[in-house]
């Protein structure tokens, strides 16, 4: 018989095996439960215990990890003819900073060693013992940003070992202060396929587990989120140590917009009617400057489409908000349980859409800076409006990504299918969009895939330090799309992202220029997004470029900005990067 088949098997010990055995191992656990002593080094707790499947085990407890490694028994098993008792003798290990939770949970059996006797009797012998649980977790082979719940059942005779042992942990997990310790929760129960109450009732008992409080909030209309945060008191916000949301990018980018829009402190979006009177007045200087090196016999030359424009002290102001890190809430973090559309935000920062792995995150308190882009947009009109301004984590896109938002806005009623029919009516459409895009220009170094302890993204400075050398860059084109990620925007229907290897922290966004091609070839574009391993980017018609900074003009007929899922008309918008303006629970996706 297989192992999986000796698990589930059980022979009956005659009595006179069953006492016999009881006092072997009682004898075995007395030997040893050694405290931290002056020579044990950072040894906090030493015993032996025994741990469900396995057996007998020394389990060793410092500051930082867990220790726990099959203790042999072969000696005082000697007269009991069961081979049983073999154990593997490698340890185990794994750090602190991954046990979520420990527990005490009462007198009850173990299930104690599997194996063969001397006659091939499969035997599972189970005793009563005083029990406590460790809950960490483990990764998948084949996919280690997803992480799946492990639970150890340790066990002593002795009641005062066992709440020794938690009492420790929970000492040191408490010691442990990037661990929330109160969460705003806001489920929508609207959003994706409204699953995100039953994924909640999935994932807190995992928070329960941890001992964090949660105050929960069932939000009962669309823009319920966006007005508790714009409303909320810094009193308020620092009740919590974080804010989780269970649904999906939609949600998120109502607590983020509401945060920012009463909070964010920044310098004044620039116009691209400013940009545009920087750029006439420097060129005129350039004009002049060549003129007198005319004179003199020297030559430069001059691009239509480019200027160095960085000497100009608002650009230099602006440019500095895109360089260095600045938190919106400094004490607040915020996670999402995934239960959306699409998931974006999720599957970009943890590799995963799973909600269990997302839960683990938020308990353990893993944090990451994440850039924020501000758009901000007018529409001309015979009545002058105020400017719209919005906040976006993911994505932004004007013209298909635009169409297809308006599209779906009635056919909400379909779930996320209404992305694919509405993606569908606006493929066949295949619009153009005469526009005028500017961006300051930033060479393309890294093209590296960003994951935890991302290098790129741990930078001081994500500038160039020569940024004179930066060009301000013009366009004007018929476009399918322009579209702004300000992170790879991983999805199910885009494995890869749209852009594979833009970065979630580096202060800067990846404009991606669909310009005017056929209809195969757009079709081409949209296949490779869908492929892992895809190459989505490098066709002809498709141009990629790096920006803290950018500018849009629509000339003609006119889209709408799709802007992280929700519309906003405007036919003339500035987009600026904020360098890690708010902190997410997550650390990034894991290395394959």
């Amino acid at each position: 018989m297989n192992l999986a088949g000796a698990w589930n098997s059980l022979v009956e010990l005659t009595p006179m095996e069953v006492q016999r055995y009881h006092s072997i191992q009682e004898s075995i656990l007395q030997d040893r439960v050694v405290e931290t002593a002056s020579d044990s080094g950072d040894v906090l707790l030493e015993s032996d215990l025994h741990l469900d499947h396995i057996g007998l085990v020394t389990v060793t407890l410092s500051e930082r990890s867990l220790v726990w490694q099959s203790k042999s028994m072969e000696d005082k098993l000697e007269s009991f003819s069961l081979s049983c008792f073999r154990l593997a003798s490698l340890p185990h290990e794994f750090p602190l900073s991954e046990i979520y939770g420990v527990e005490s949970f009462g007198w009850g059996p173990v299930r104690k060693f599997v194996g063969a006797s001397a006659v091939h009797r499969l035997l599972k012998p189970v005793i009563r013992m005083h029990r406590f649980s460790i809950h960490s977790f483990q990764r998948l082979r084949n996919s280690r940003s997803k992480w799946l719940p492990r639970t150890y059942d340790f066990a002593h005779p002795e009641l005062e070992v066992c709440h020794r042992w938690v009492k420790c942990l929970h000492n040191l997990l408490s010691k442990d202060h990037k661990r929330p310790k109160d969460l705003l929760v806001l489920i929508n129960p609207f959003g994706g396929k409204g699953i995100a109450s039953s994924k909640w009732a999935m994932v807190s008992p995992l928070f329960s587990r941890a001992g964090i409080k949660t105050k929960v909030v069932t939000t009962e209309r669309a823009g319920h989120a966006y007005d508790m945060m714009y409303n909320a008191t810094d009193d308020e916000l620092k009740c919590h140590d974080g804010i989780v949301m269970v649904g999906g990018d939609g949600i998120f980018n109502e607590v983020i917009n509401g945060l920012a829009l009463k909070r964010h402190q920044a310098s004044s979006v620039l116009t691209p009617h400013q940009i545009s009177q920087l750029i006439t007045s420097h060129r005129s200087q350039s004009l002049k400057a060549e003129e007198e090196a005319a004179l003199l016999g020297e030559s430069r030359l001059c691009s239509e489409t480019s200027s160095s424009i960085l000497s100009e002290p608002l650009l230099v102001h602006a440019l500095s908000n895109s360089c260095k890190f600045a938190p919106l809430v400094p004490w607040l973090r915020f996670g999402i349980i995934p239960a959306g559309s699409t998931d974006t935000i999720v599957v970009s920062t943890t590799g995963t859409r799973d909600p269990v792995t997302a839960a683990l995150h938020i308990i353990l308190g893993d944090s990451m800076p994440l850039d924020i882009v501000r758009l901000t947009g007018w529409k001309e009109s015979k009545q002058p409006k105020a400017p719209v301004i919005r906040y976006a984590a993911s994505f932004s896109g004007y013209g298909f990504y635009g169409d297809v938002a308006r599209e779906s806005e009635s056919l909400r009623w379909m779930g996320p299918s209404r992305y694919d029919y509405a993606g569908t009516k606006v493929f066949m459409r295949h619009r153009k969009y005469e526009a005028e895009v500017s961006y300051l220009d930033v060479p393309n170094v890294s093209q590296s895939i960003c994951c935890v302890h991302c290098r790129v993204c741990a930078k001081e400075h994500s500038l160039p330090q020569d940024v004179g050398q930066l060009l301000w860059i013009t366009k004007r084109a018929f476009f399918h799309s322009v579209g702004a990620a300000i992170m790879s925007c991983r999805n199910d229907k885009a494995p890869d992202g749209v852009v594979a290897h833009a970065h979630l922290a580096d202060g800067l966004l990846h404009l991606v220029l669909v310009k005017q091609c056929s209809r195969p070839a757009y079709l081409m574009h949209l296949i490779q997004l869908t492929r892992r391993g895809g190459n989505p980017l490098g066709l002809d018609f498709i141009e990629l470029h790096k920006t803290p900074l950018f500018t849009f003009v629509a000339h003609g007929d006119e889209s709408v900005w799709n802007v992280d899922g929700e519309i906003l008309a405007a036919n003339k918008l500035g987009g600026q990067v904020f360098r890690g303006l708010i902190n997410f629970f997550a650390l990034g996706p894991e290395e394959q």
